[in-house]
């Protein structure tokens, strides 16, 4: 306590730019450690002498315990958890909270500053189940058979990257029999530009702008009810399907205890290629309900998205083609509105060369 306020004597005593020269200089700890000794001086509750019997002699505990709000303070101290003997663990539940609370809110507000842009807003979550095309040929339940399909390199040329925060999470829907299938991906590298096969999956989602692999969930299409359904498949009898989450920069925070969820449901499967809405509930809890963008959605009365989803292609509304313009929620013509878009109002893919403008007529799909 007394270092610390001697800190902020210097600091104000000095002129502008001598206080770090001086801890350099003279100091045998460096500025972080400055910053936070002075944050421990300030905070009236460790100064409070009511609270001294129950702080812990080390200062990067108490640094820990300036950084609760009132509330989390006063009930820690209530609880016992504040005490001589804890250690940061004990608390770290509640910062790791607080930093998730936070990121996702700086996300959310990112989201809705970019909506102002004439780009359109930007997502911290994008899902998608693409209209793969099927290379082991034409069978009577292929995917041709049921809706147009996309080749490969046609899905890695989407401009998703364009629509995405610096940091973000990708939901990749990749049918088993593509998820390792090496497929020749053009990526930038120090010595410039060279072709490499990358595993599909992963080829998508390096051309989409999300560089590192999480996780991946499983979707198990039998249930109690029907057991003996054993699907479809080649060599195997194919009876679920993968999503996999790979991050942009540091992604998002890891989900609450409370909604974490496990890596596999049960459900069976509807209509060709349907996905359960579970996973779209699943991503609102594991996100904290911030926008999402979802391509190929299919999106009609049975199939009712979220508010907070965000939609292009065929068998969706394309809300992300339409413009609304004013707090009454009237929706606008693109042709008839200014460009400005509220904060939470639905964005135009106008201004980046829309998906559908790189996209040959009819391939626009729902999967």
């Amino acid at each position: 306590m007394e270092t610390g306020h001697l800190l902020i004597a210097a600091k104000e005593a000095l002129e502008h730019g001598e206080f770090q020269k001086m801890i350099r200089s003279e100091l045998p700890f460096k500025t972080n450690t400055a910053e936070r000794l002075m944050a421990i001086a300030r905070d009236e509750r460790i100064s409070n002498a009511a609270n001294s019997p129950l702080l812990p002699p080390v200062w990067t505990t108490l640094y820990d315990l300036t950084k609760l709000d009132d509330d989390k303070f006063e009930s820690r101290i209530k609880d016992g958890t504040i005490r001589p003997d804890m250690v940061a663990k004990d608390i770290s539940p509640d910062l790791g909270k607080k930093t998730a609370d936070s990121r996702r809110k700086l996300a959310q507000e990112l989201s809705d500053c970019a909506a102002l842009q004439p780009t359109g807003r930007k997502f911290p979550v994008i899902y998608a189940d693409p209209a793969w095309r099927r290379k082991a040929g034409i069978g009577n339940r292929a995917y041709e058979n049921h809706y147009t399909t996309e080749a490969w390199d046609e899905i890695l040329a989407m401009p998703v990257v364009n629509r995405t925060l610096p940091d973000a999470w990708l939901f990749l829907w990749i049918p088993r029999a593509h998820l390792l299938a090496l497929h020749p991906t053009l990526i930038e590298t120090e010595l410039g530009p060279c072709k490499v096969k990358l595993p599909l999956a992963y080829a998508v989602a390096q051309a989409w702008g999300f560089d590192a692999y999480s996780t991946c969930f499983v979707w198990t299409k039998t249930d109690e009810e029907c057991p003996e359904d054993h699907g479809l498949g080649l060599i195997v009898w194919d009876q679920d399907e993968i999503l996999c989450l790979f991050k942009k920069g540091r992604g998002l925070p890891k989900p609450d205890t409370e909604v974490k969820v496990g890596s596999n449901h049960r459900e069976r499967a509807g209509p060709h290629s349907e996905k359960p809405t579970y996973y779209r509930d699943m991503i609102n809890a594991m996100t904290g309900n911030l926008p999402v963008l979802e391509l190929f959605a299919r999106e009609d009365d049975q199939h009712v998205l979220p508010a907070n989803f965000y939609t292009w292609g065929n068998q969706s509304k394309n809300t992300a083609e339409v413009r609304i313009t004013d707090e009454s929620g009237t929706t606008h013509e693109p042709a008839n509105v200014p460009e400005i878009i509220l904060p939470g109002m639905v964005p135009t893919f106008e201004y980046i060369g829309a998906f559908v403008d790189l996209t040959p007529a009819g391939k626009a799909v729902a999967s």
